[in-house]
């Protein structure tokens, strides 16, 4: 971390914590027009807790916090307008990215296996969507502000 360079730390900013900004501010005139709505940000784990030890995941938590922060802003100042605002945070994804780092390291799927509180298996791409959908749903009409966290169980510990 103490050799970041600024130009990475600010380029991560602004893909997550800038993105996440810019979509929020196009959304709620739209929302405000139509008489409400949810936004769902996809933050992080990373976000909720601090990265490794090398500090190489400190702009990435630093930039999901601020997502975490923004969700709760937009959720406290736009209920009045009936825009719910939440945050999804995942964990690890089975993604193909992920399938192809166990491949090449099957000891760290057998560590995974051993430690995660749901042993034998890790968050897929559609348990994340289901998260979201319920959020946009009418089921959740009285959720706002708050935190989905898809983890497998990693933030229990």
């Amino acid at each position: 971390m103490l050799d970041m360079k600024s130009e990475k730390y600010m380029k991560v900013m602004e893909v997550n914590s800038l993105g996440t900004l810019l979509g929020i501010q196009k959304s709620i005139p739209k929302m405000q027009e139509n008489g409400g709505g949810s936004i769902i940000n996809i933050a992080s784990i990373g976000g909720l807790k601090s990265g490794n030890a090398d500090g190489g995941d400190a702009a990435y938590s630093a930039s999901k916090g601020s997502v975490r922060s923004l969700t709760k802003h937009v959720a406290h100042n736009f209920a009045k307008d009936n825009i719910r605002c939440s945050a999804v945070y995942p964990g690890e994804i089975m993604t193909d990215m992920l399938k192809n780092v166990f491949d090449e390291n099957p000891e760290m799927w057998d560590q995974v296996k051993v430690t995660s509180p749901l042993p034998n298996h890790i968050a897929d791409p559609v348990d994340i969507a289901n998260g979201a959908v319920y959020l946009a749903s009418d089921d959740a009409k009285a959720v706002t502000g708050t935190e989905l966290v898809i983890d497998n169980g990693t933030m229990t510990h």
